[in-house]
């Protein structure tokens, strides 16, 4: 259900910072979004025109499409001093 994707997503997103670099892998990079509608946590179909700080446009879930139960997450480290970008892999 929604909560396994959720979990999935956050687990790949952390695995991914774990590793580190590889120097071979591509990652997209950025400001991600979580959609409530259906567990997805990634970064937005439109990335690109989402602004880095204000919530609007809203962020289209890259899972089901939708932006009408959407929110911007921010992952931080060093006990909220630090945002970190969340990573995806890069389709090839």
């Amino acid at each position: 259900g929604n909560a396994h994707r959720l979990q999935a997503c956050t687990a790949t997103l952390f695995e991914t910072l774990q590793k580190g670099p590889d120097g071979r892998t591509t990652h997209r990079m950025g400001r991600a979004c979580v959609c409530w509608g259906c567990g997805h946590v990634g970064l937005p179909r439109n990335a690109e025109s989402c602004h880095k700080t204000r919530i609007t446009p809203a962020g289209v879930c890259q899972h089901c499409g939708q932006n009408d139960q959407t929110n911007f997450v921010r992952v931080t480290a060093n006990k909220g001093k630090d945002t970190v970008p969340w990573l995806e892999l890069k389709a090839e």
